[in-house]
């Protein structure tokens, strides 16, 4: 995924349209997917110093892409399609979590996205992420609503039980 931020495109999700006006108001977006042709159109010229790129790399982690180059002044620069946190691409976080809140499975994630040629993270992976990152989150959360649960009762002068 490409991270760019989002210009007043009128038709697109967020936009509203009149009879003879058209007015747009932007929606904030966080990441969109980037066909690869058009990626590569960007990596013509050096981001430091604007000399002609001799050849670039491209490498995939998950639904991340990083992009190495070198330009004709020698620079060799990688650039990223999103953060890396912990040696983890974000997004690759980000997109696991949110598949195992919404109830999808790796395997109809992974079927999804060969339909699309995008590249998935490993099965193995993609379960890593969410027991490294999303699980303790909810369990934390977990924690403190149930502490402020118990903490509530206690205050209680009657409490009555039914069921």
């Amino acid at each position: 995924m490409l991270r760019v931020p989002l210009r007043k495109i009128p038709g697109i999700e967020g936009s509203t349209t009149q009879k003879k006006k058209k007015r747009v108001v932007e929606t904030p977006v966080s990441a969109v997917i980037v066909g690869m042709e058009q990626l590569k159109l960007l990596f013509i010229y050096c981001f430091l110093c604007g000399s002609r790129i001799l050849s670039t790399v491209v490498r995939y982690s998950g639904v991340a892409v990083a992009v190495e180059y070198v330009c004709a002044m020698g620079h060799t620069h990688t650039w990223r399609s999103g953060e890396l946190l912990h040696k983890k691409y974000h997004v690759n976080v980000k997109f696991a979590a949110s598949a195992m809140m919404s109830g999808v499975g790796f395997a109809k994630l992974k079927s999804f996205f060969s339909l699309l040629e995008i590249p998935l993270v490993t099965k193995k992976s993609f379960y890593q992420l969410g027991r490294k990152w999303l699980f303790p989150v909810i369990y934390t959360k977990y924690r403190s609503m149930k502490e402020g649960t118990i903490a509530d009762l206690k205050a209680a002068d009657i409490i009555v039980l039914s069921g």
